[in-house]
């Protein structure tokens, strides 16, 4: 009897590790996937300053103790304070996931051609995340020092003053040779804000993320205000969150592929013919673009010259209109 009565005093706890594993550790591990293997090694990528000339003669850093300054001659790298919070907030993320092997912080000036492990890249804006972008698979959305643009339709995403805008990419790379694929997740935006909220949102509501998306490749826009600071974060609902199964873009309500339907509206030859729509859903653009014109202008047909040539000569000769839709459930997006 005294040994059931013992039993008994663990089933609390083991019921709290029962509803955390389902909570949290299965869909961030979901989200993860091979990233959180011990075995791996896991690169998380922070860009580094260079502090030119500084040396004992003409000191250029100055450290604070209190209300003590001190200069610091002979660094010549430092790291953002932002990125530095962003690898502590992750190696939380990891350690209670049970990643805690092979954890590498890498420097930007000397991995930005390393590409062969799962990896995190903090910021949005540097050359090794510009390369992200054009080398990962399935990147919905991307950002340089000016905008951030939706991939799909090639159109800057609209901001707001008050607000910090971040990026949140899980994406993936094919191997090489026998090599299986490889997963990054980039986590930046624009300012130190952008960043700080876009790691921020990702390590608090992983959970909230992959009951949307599963294992999936997915990107996502969020934004927090300029005076609540990076806990104020939000996902922006006005700009889809992106979920991809391979090539394919998946419904974000019911789970389904989306069909991706393209049309151009194009003008004649002849500046007051009218627009004339052909449905191009089973086509790339640059396969349209090759085809050959009819004289009169209507339509396509087989005549030797072709869009291209005459994209130049004539006004708004063609508008692409792009949509992606959901047969079982109706979701559309389009721009």
């Amino acid at each position: 009897m005294d040994i059931f009565f013992s039993l008994l005093q663990f089933v609390p706890s083991i019921w709290r590790y029962i509803r955390r594993w389902w909570s949290f550790t299965r869909p961030a591990g979901n989200i993860l996937g091979p990233m959180i293997d011990n075995k791996k090694v896991l690169r998380i990528f922070i860009k580094d300053f260079y502090v030119h000339n500084n040396t004992l003669e003409e000191p250029k850093l100055i450290s604070q103790e209190g209300d003590v300054f001190q200069f610091n001659p002979n660094i010549d790298k430092v790291f953002a304070e932002v990125e530095v919070q962003g690898v502590s907030l992750l190696g939380n993320l990891l350690g209670q996931i049970g990643k805690r092997e092979k954890i590498k912080i890498m420097k930007m000036s000397e991995g930005y051609s390393l590409w062969d492990t799962d990896f995190f890249i903090l910021g949005a804006q540097a050359l090794k995340c510009r390369e992200f972008y054009e080398l990962m698979d399935n990147c919905g959305y991307s950002m340089d020092e000016h905008r951030i643009t939706d991939r799909d339709f090639n159109q800057t995403i609209e901001r707001e003053e008050l607000y910090g805008y971040g990026l949140i990419i899980k994406a993936e790379k094919d191997g090489v040779g026998n090599d299986k694929k490889k997963y990054g997740i980039l986590l930046g935006g624009f300012g130190t804000l952008g960043t700080e909220a876009a790691v921020y949102y990702f390590c608090k509501n992983i959970a909230l993320i992959e009951k949307h998306v599963g294992k999936h490749c997915f990107s996502l826009i969020v934004r927090a205000r300029i005076h609540s600071g990076a806990q104020s974060v939000k996902m922006i609902k006005e700009y889809p969150l992106k979920i991809y199964d391979g090539t394919d873009r998946i419904c974000p309500n019911c789970g389904n592929r989306l069909r991706k339907e393209q049309k151009i509206y194009s003008k004649g030859l002849r500046r007051n013919d009218p627009i004339v729509e052909s449905d191009i859903s089973s086509k790339s653009i640059k396969d349209i673009y090759s085809r050959p014109v009819s004289a009169s202008g209507y339509g396509f047909a087989t005549k030797s010259t072709n869009i291209k040539q005459h994209l130049s000569k004539v006004p708004e000769v063609a508008l692409i209109n792009i949509k992606f839709i959901c047969d079982d459930c109706g979701y559309i997006d389009e721009r």
